[in-house]
C-alpha cells in the first residue's frame, strides 16, 4: 500500500516501538534517506520543514516513504502566451461546466478571493455556487463578504472541526489550494532562511547552496524544468512547483478526517489552481520571462484579475490587503498518512506526546 500524503515531522520521528507498526509504508532504507536528505542544514531546511511534504514529482530520487506520485511533471510548452486573467476564467468555465453545484471554500485569502471571483465572473446561474466560510474568513476579509458575498451569494458559514465538514460527492468543492505555488510566492518559504547570509532572492543559487545540496538538486531540476534554476528565486520556485505541488493538490484540509469520499475524493474536491495552464503560465511568468517581483506587493497577477472583475470597488482592498495566515480548517497533530486508497491512518495521543512533547488539557479520541 502506498502513501499520497504525509505528515513529515511525525512520521519522521516515530518512537523505535512504533516504526514496526507503519513499516509497510516506509522504504526499507528509509533510515539511510532520511540520512541523506539531511546532509545539510540547507538540505534539511528545504526537504524536512516541519510539516510540509516533499514529493518529486520526477521520481528521480527515493523518498523514504513508500510514495505514490499523482502528479507527474508536465511537459512544458514554450510558446505559451495566456494571461492569468485567461486562465483563471478558463479555469471557471471548465468548472462551470461539469453542471454540479460548485462549493467555493473561501479562506478570505487572495488566492480563494480570486476563486470566488473567477466565478462570479462566469456563471450564469447564481444559484450554481456556494461560498463555504468560516468567522475567520470574514474577519480576514470583511469587505468582500459585505460588499460581494452577502446579498448576492448562497453562503454557509462553517463552526466545525476537520471531521465534521460534510462533502457531498454530487457537488465539487473548489479550494484555493496551489496558488502559493503557481504565484511563485515571493520567495516567502526559502526568503525567511536566508538572514544568516543577508542574502537578496535575486542572488545566484550557488550563493544559497552548498556543493552538497546544489549536487543532491542539480539531477532533478535538469529533469524537472526545461530552462536553467539561477536564482533563489528560481529554486524556490522549483521546490514549491516540484516538491510541494502533491502536497498542496490533494487539499489536505479535507484530506484528513475525510470519511465519506474514499477514492472518488480527486473527482470531488477540485483545488481550482491545479491545471496544466495555471501550471504553464507560472513556468513563464517565474522562470522563463524571469518575472519582475516586487516583494511589497503580494500577489500582483491576482489583485489585477479582481480589479478587472469588480472594478472601483475593489481598489481599495487590493491596497490594504496583505499577507495574512489564511485557513479554512485547523489541523490534527494524530495525524500520520493518508494511502493511495484515501484511507487516512492516525496515531495515538501517546506518540503524539511523545514526539512533540506536549500535554493535553481535554481526553481527545484516537481520530481527534
Amino acid at each position: 500500500m502506498k502513501v499520497l500524503h504525509y505528515n513529515s515531522y511525525l512520521v519522521r520521528n516515530l518512537p523505535e516501538q512504533e516504526i514496526k507498526k507503519y513499516e509497510q509504508y516506509l522504504d526499507p532504507n528509509y533510515k539511510e534517506i532520511l540520512d541523506n536528505w539531511a546532509k545539510t542544514p540547507r538540505m534539511n531546511t528545504c526537504l524536512l520543514r516541519s510539516f510540509q511534504t516533499s514529493i518529486d514529482r520526477t521520481g528521480t530520487k527515493k523518498h523514504f516513504c513508500n510514495i505514490k506520485n499523482l502528479y507527474p511533471t508536465p511537459k512544458w510548452n514554450l510558446n505559451f502566451k495566456k494571461t492569468f486573467s485567461e486562465v483563471s476564467d478558463e479555469r471557471a468555465i471548465s468548472l462551470l461546466n461539469e453542471n454540479k453545484v460548485v462549493n467555493v471554500y473561501w479562506s478570505g485569502g487572495l488566492d480563494s478571493t480570486n476563486v470566488l471571483f473567477s466565478f462570479l465572473n462566469n456563471v450564469k446561474h447564481k444559484d450554481q455556487v456556494i461560498v463555504r466560510m468560516n468567522y475567520n474568513s470574514i474577519l480576514e476579509s470583511g469587505f468582500v463578504f459585505e460588499t460581494f458575498i452577502k446579498n448576492n451569494l448562497n453562503y454557509k458559514i462553517e463552526t466545525v472541526r476537520l471531521n465534521g465538514v460534510f462533502l457531498d460527492p454530487d457537488q465539487l468543492h473548489v479550494t484555493g489550494h496551489l496558488g502559493e505555488n503557481v504565484m511563485g510566492d515571493n520567495g516567502r518559504h526559502i526568503g525567511k532562511k536566508m538572514n544568516d547570509k543577508k542574502l537578496s532572492l535575486t542572488d545566484s543559487i550557488f550563493d544559497f547552496l552548498d556543493e552538497t545540496t546544489y549536487e543532491f538538486f542539480k539531477p532533478v531540476m535538469d529533469k524537472f524544468c526545461p530552462m536553467e534554476i539561477e536564482t533563489i528565486k528560481d529554486f524556490e520556485w522549483f521546490m514549491i512547483m516540484n516538491y510541494r505541488w502533491q502536497n498542496s493538490a490533494l487539499a489536505h484540509m479535507f484530506l484528513i478526517g475525510n470519511k465519506t469520499l474514499g477514492n472518488n475524493f480527486q473527482s470531488v474536491v477540485k483545488p481550482f489552481y491545479d491545471s496544466y495552464d495555471f501550471q504553464q503560465w507560472s513556468l513563464q511568468n517565474n522562470l522563463y520571462e524571469k518575472y519582475n517581483f516586487d516583494p511589497s506587493i503580494d500577489k500582483p497577477d491576482i489583485k489585477a484579475n479582481l480589479l478587472r472583475i469588480a472594478g472601483e470597488k475593489i481598489k481599495d482592498y487590493n491596497t490594504n490587503k496583505n499577507r495574512n495566515a489564511s485557513c479554512y480548517t485547523n489541523y490534527n497533530r494524530n495525524y500520520l498518512l493518508t494511502t493511495e486508497n484515501f484511507e487516512n491512518i492516525f496515531v495515538s495521543d501517546d506518540v503524539v506526546r511523545q514526539v512533540y512533547n506536549i500535554k493535553f488539557d481535554f481526553d481527545r479520541t484516537k481520530n481527534g
